[in-house]
């Protein structure tokens, strides 16, 4: 019952990363701005390899009430390093977006926080490129701790 709640846990996924994709390629094409295209990038490079990172540690989870220590734990910590750091420069990119709109829209506007936006969004392609490598190693944890561990026996 487990396996099939996951599974279908990985459809649900699959769907919302889907329905990002397709505002996002909508939004691209109304407003041609750098940073949604990066984030567009982002999450067609997360569409498959989430799910391939969440297969990986299928076979491994650990019965309830265990401890998630050792290498299982670690594996698992990184993944959600790589996942949060992924999202923060998603955030920055398009909150920044969002900042550059404001700022020619109402130039006298300068908070604090706009300035900063304003400072990152001279650094997109830097920003896109690094949320889409976050993108990219979201399976490298689960793949290291499956090549390690080997598949467990039931």
């Amino acid at each position: 019952m487990i396996f099939l709640i996951q599974t279908l846990s990985i459809g649900m996924d699959l769907a919302w990363w889907a329905l990002l994709i397709v505002f996002l390629v909508a939004a691209c094409r109304l407003y041609p701005l750098q940073g949604f295209r990066w984030i567009a990038a982002h999450f067609c490079v997360a569409l498959a390899t989430v799910p391939v990172g969440q297969w990986l540690f299928l076979p491994f989870q650990k019965p309830a009430g265990s401890t998630l220590s050792g290498a299982f734990g670690v594996a698992g910590f990184w993944t959600f390093l790589i996942s949060a750091a992924a999202d923060f420069i998603v955030l920055v990119l398009a909150l920044s977006e969002i900042s550059s709109l404001i700022s020619k829209a109402y130039p006298e506007t300068r908070s604090v926080i706009i300035r900063s936006l304003l400072c990152a969004h001279g650094y997109v392609r830097h920003l896109g490129f690094s949320a889409v490598a976050l993108a990219l190693a979201y399976p490298v944890p689960a793949l290291v701790y499956r090549l390690t561990h080997g598949t467990p026996t039931a």
